[in-house]
């Protein structure tokens, strides 16, 4: 599969297709991206942004694909044009998972582990506001948590369960 990520919509057609919540308008330009599945012809998507800046997209799975568009998520199969899932709508960071069609979705409080499926599970609360630094080591995230004193607390979350130790909210683990 490949993607681009185009710097606008296409003037001509064939015109994009429409990707947003459901009962959320779709009259704006999102983050728009040129996808061309393993089969096939290639299509244009219009990505309805949430509230953040942070946009970015990571191949999951042969035809499947995790699109952040302004820190909302949506997992996508490639081939029929359809959301399949969607998920976050803070998320600032993206973490691929190694040998597995798997990512973890870090917003400005916790993370989520989703599959290109379902979510996997999503830790309780890590920071008051902010998680910065993030890095896998083996079988843990590890990073650090802003509290709401503006101090930051390092800390280790299990890659398998989702729970937590450190962080701002150290005693949620």
């Amino acid at each position: 599969m490949q993607i681009e990520e185009l710097p606008g919509l296409p003037g001509d057609p064939p015109y994009p297709v429409q990707i947003a919540l459901p009962g959320v308008s779709t009259f704006r330009e999102g983050y728009v991206l040129r996808i061309s599945p393993t089969t096939g012809e290639s299509w244009v998507g219009n990505f309805q942004m949430g509230c953040s800046y942070y946009c970015a997209f990571v191949e999951l799975h042969t035809d499947r694909l995790a699109v952040i568009a302004g820190g909302l998520g949506y997992v996508i199969d490639a081939n029929r044009r359809e959301v399949q899932h969607t998920f976050g709508g803070d998320i600032m960071h993206i973490v691929p998972l190694p040998d597995c069609a798997e990512l973890l979705a870090v917003s400005n409080t916790d993370v989520e582990r989703q599959s290109s499926t379902h979510r996997v599970w999503r830790s309780k609360r890590i920071a008051w506001d902010g998680i910065g630094r993030v890095q896998l080591h083996g079988n843990a995230l590890h990073g650090y948590a802003r509290h709401f004193d503006d101090s930051w607390h390092h800390f280790e979350l299990d890659l398998a369960t989702g729970q937590h130790t450190g962080g701002a909210y150290p005693s949620e683990a």
